[in-house]
């Protein structure tokens, strides 16, 4: 195999188990909101300036220790890479300090919520008018993640029973 079919083949496994990260930890999601580091509560599902972060079962646990299954997760494109950042506990206290993982070669990683009302580029959905929040629900997530060698890949995955908007101070 020539050197160039060897760094097509590893670029595309990269791809794909970006992807397959990408499916497990969006299949379990679940609407669990946190804190961040300020304590302020942050919805179990935010997308905007090219991130993802959502809380999501399925934490491994195989020494059997007594801890939560929920975990925080983040996708972002930082320096060429996406990355895929968790978090060791679900609220985001100062001290602490998530795992980076850098998955593939990327430029660009776009996400669109879609509802039954169309496709939005930021969630929660945010009105600027007093008086005209909405409650929607999310029903699926389009990625396009932006791959130097082979452009534009797009992946549209269903969220598990629909994810509402939270208006400020529900949790």
């Amino acid at each position: 195999m020539s050197d160039t079919t060897a760094d097509h083949t590893k670029e595309l496994n990269q791809i794909s188990r970006a992807m397959n990260w990408l499916e497990r930890d969006v299949t379990q999601y679940i609407g669990k909101p946190i804190r961040n580091e300020l304590g302020e509560t942050l919805p179990s599902l935010v997308v905007a300036d090219q991130a993802l972060s959502f809380t999501h079962l399925g934490r491994s646990n195989a020494l059997d220790k007594t801890q939560s299954q929920l975990q925080r997760v983040a996708y972002q494109v930082v320096n060429n890479g996406l990355q895929r950042v968790v978090w060791p506990v679900l609220d985001q206290v100062e001290s602490s300090t998530p795992q980076i993982q850098k998955l593939t070669s990327a430029t660009r990683f776009s996400v669109q919520v879609l509802t039954t009302e169309g496709w939005y580029e930021q969630w929660p959905i945010n009105s600027s008018l007093p008086g005209q929040e909405r409650s929607s629900i999310a029903i699926a997530l389009r990625i396009t993640l932006d791959t130097p060698r082979f452009g534009g890949i797009t992946r549209l995955f269903e969220l598990p029973r629909g994810v509402s908007t939270q208006r400020k101070g529900e949790q």
